[in-house]
């Protein structure tokens, strides 16, 4: 699986979640779909319906995003719809300051690591909080 979107946290901030931060990135490309695509269905296979509308007919999309969970849905060329086994989103490990200046956004951004690790940079992340975890440590003992 490669990499179909990078959200950073700015994206999560102005949008309010992750799952917003990613429609609204799909939003502003031209090859990529996620959401309902206009399909009446809620159905528990509603997902599957939303992309195969995105993937098939005269302006269909290279892929499909599903916002929640950051996996990519392609169409074959027999007509099968192929799911990633990851997601394809990618979150950006933030500046230290970034980070401190939108805990909110972070803490998003750290809980979505779980569904969005495989595109992102784990270790990075893991740095990143473990420098935060240390400075508030040496600030709570002061």
């Amino acid at each position: 699986m490669t990499k179909t979107l990078s959200i950073d946290i700015d994206d999560v901030r102005t949008a309010g979640s992750v799952s917003a931060a990613i429609f609204e990135a799909v939003e502003k490309t031209d090859t990529i779909a996620c959401g309902a695509q206009g399909c009446p269905d809620d159905g528990p296979d509603a997902v599957d319906v939303y992309a195969r509308t995105a993937l098939e007919g005269e302006f269909a999309m290279v892929c499909y995003v599903d916002e929640d969970t950051g996996l990519v849905a392609t169409m074959e060329e027999d007509g099968e719809l192929e799911w990633s086994s990851y997601s394809g989103v990618e979150l950006v490990v933030p500046a230290e300051d970034d980070a401190l200046r939108y805990p909110k956004a972070l803490g998003q951004m750290v809980r979505a690591l779980e569904d969005h690790g495989h595109c992102s940079k784990v270790l990075k992340w893991k740095d990143l909080v473990t420098r935060i975890r240390d400075a508030a440590e040496e600030l709570a003992d002061d």
